[in-house]
């Protein structure tokens, strides 16, 4: 079980970290609102974005949207989201129950890798594809409302979620 939310938050994160380029800053206020999903909840509020993970905050940042395609630019992580995604302790990864800016998220996430027990070129790949999750990419995310349910995908895997 542990498993299968591991990978199910992973496809969450990589969804929220995939950041496309979109010409125009402008955002479908359609989306606002709560978005809840197998545990994970989306909050979107005109241009502004929030992650929870079993209604734990996880992370924020700003997005925009033009024609479907909607781009997400994380600016804070929250080290208790982190936490419960991973379905650790505090004490166990070593990430306090605060908001961590990217940068110093990053900064800290190679130590916490390591003492979750990966090797040290491990964690350096882990970091490395972490940091280059957040960097822009020619990765296209899509949305398509309709009704109460919400569809984001992502290098063709779609979450579907429902308005709270």
């Amino acid at each position: 079980m542990a498993n299968k939310r591991l990978w199910a938050g992973i496809s969450v994160m990589a969804l929220v970290f995939t950041v496309t380029v979109i010409a125009c800053n402008k955002v479908d206020k359609s989306i606002n609102g709560s978005w809840v999903s197998n545990g994970f909840e989306f909050k979107f509020k005109d241009g502004k974005f929030e992650v929870l993970v079993d209604e734990v905050s996880f992370q924020k940042g700003t997005y925009t949207t033009k024609d479907g395609e909607i781009a997400f630019v994380p600016t804070h992580i929250f080290g208790g989201g982190f936490n419960t995604l991973l379905e650790l302790s505090e004490e166990d990864s070593g990430f306090e129950s605060k908001w961590y800016s990217i940068k110093d998220f990053i900064v800290a996430l190679k130590a916490v890798m390591i003492k979750l027990g990966l090797s040290e070129s491990e964690a350096d790949k882990f970091d490395d594809d972490f940091v280059n999750s957040l960097s822009p990419a020619n990765k296209l995310s899509t949305y398509n409302l309709s009704g109460n349910t919400l569809n984001l995908t992502t290098d063709g895997a779609t979450i579907n979620f429902t308005k709270k």
